[in-house]
């Protein structure tokens, strides 16, 4: 079965291709204060993490790793097996504690 990216049938060696393509740009917060600053809710996030954010944090930091090599060490963990799947870990920070609702 081959992965279907926007409604293309995409054979399985573009895929590491197309999710560095897809991955969005890290982004720096302004050392300005925030919106979350002037809000009277508590931040509930301290990280997130994406598959693909993931794959490229590994390609900056191993550049003579294919990313294909890349792909199969996280397979089963934050990538699919189709190397296409991909899942979001987050960390919640101290104020979500007792709030299970």
């Amino acid at each position: 079965v081959e992965p279907v990216i926007e409604g293309e049938i995409v054979p399985a060696e573009e895929v590491p291709d197309l999710l560095a393509e897809m991955a969005p740009p890290p982004v720096e917060l302004p050392a300005t204060k925030t919106a979350q600053e002037d809000s009277d809710d508590p931040q509930l996030f301290k990280t997130v993490l994406t598959g693909a954010r993931l794959v490229n944090e590994m390609k900056a930091r191993y550049p003579e790793m294919p990313e294909t090599e890349i792909l199969t060490r996280l397979e089963g963990s934050l990538i699919g097996e189709d190397h296409y799947r991909t899942c979001l870990v987050v960390t919640l920070t101290e104020a979500t504690q007792g709030k299970n609702h």
